[in-house]
């Protein structure tokens, strides 16, 4: 009976990843929302297609087919979300305030254009350790989007629990 369930369980989440994979664009284009991850080189795109996935069908539901983009973060794509997004949930490691890019490069509220944040921006997930140490300076040039940051180490756990739990209530709730 164990056994059973185990494979089911087994095949429904490969079935969901296959699904958050398909829903979500893999390319940086026009969405509303972004999941820009860095994969550190090994983990595969469908782990984060399938943690984001709650967020993904409410934004869809919201905003139709391609309204989810779910990319490795480097400075282009995170240029490009902070100038067409609405809502964009960075997965990366962070320090001395910034968070770092694929390839190491570190990444800090002065390195964003003010004239080019999107004036549909409304919230910013920042998962990286120690990024609240710059929260002012984030909250400053992201305004008036709320601008989600922490000023410690900063768990895994706690952003999956955030993404399933919260995350779909505050895309739903956006504008």
């Amino acid at each position: 009976m164990l056994t059973a369930f185990h494979h089911i369980f087994v095949i429904l989440i490969i079935i969901v990843a296959v699904h958050s994979s398909s829903i979500a664009q893999k390319e940086v284009e026009e969405a509303e929302i972004f999941l820009l991850y860095d994969d550190m080189g090994y983990i595969p795109r469908w782990v984060f297609t399938l943690g984001f996935y709650c967020d993904s069908i409410i934004a869809i539901n919201r905003w139709g087919d391609n309204s989810v983009a779910i990319v490795p973060i480097n400075n282009n794509t995170i240029n490009y979300a902070l100038e067409n997004g609405r809502f964009i949930f960075v997965s990366s490691h962070g320090a001395e305030g910034d968070i770092i890019l694929q390839d190491n490069i570190f990444y800090g509220p002065e390195n964003v254009d003010s004239d080019n944040i999107s004036a549909s921006l409304q919230y910013v997930y920042l998962s990286g350790c120690d990024t609240g140490l710059k929260r002012q300076e984030w909250e400053n040039i992201l305004s008036p989007a709320y601008v989600k940051t922490f000023d410690r180490l900063s768990t895994t756990f706690e952003h999956i629990y955030w993404l399933i739990v919260e995350g779909p209530r505050v895309i739903n709730s956006l504008n």
